[in-house]
């Protein structure tokens, strides 16, 4: 295991923290493991009977970019205020 969602990252701008964890919700507490294998053998060990554990398996982390157009727009329109959160961790 790698560890939990909010122990693996740090925010870059302390004002922006609370906006970041109410974006990501309870996903912060989400534990983070090596791959889906690993993700596999802890769910049928039952290694998370005291407490509801949401696993991600690193190998399948990803996002997708937001098309030019949209962050252009949300640029324009809070004159540049508006950052991708993904830019703030």
């Amino acid at each position: 295991m790698l560890g939990r969602v909010v122990r693996l990252m740090t925010v870059k701008e302390d004002r922006c923290s609370i906006a970041l964890e109410q974006a990501a919700g309870e996903k912060l507490f989400a534990i983070i493991v090596q791959n889906d294998v690993t993700c596999s053998v802890l769910l049928k060990n039952n290694c998370f009977l005291k407490n509801r554990a949401i696993l991600i398996p690193n190998n399948k982390c990803g996002y997708e970019e937001f098309p030019a157009d949209i962050i252009d727009y949300v640029h324009k329109v809070s004159l540049g205020k508006a950052k991708h959160a993904l830019s703030l961790i």
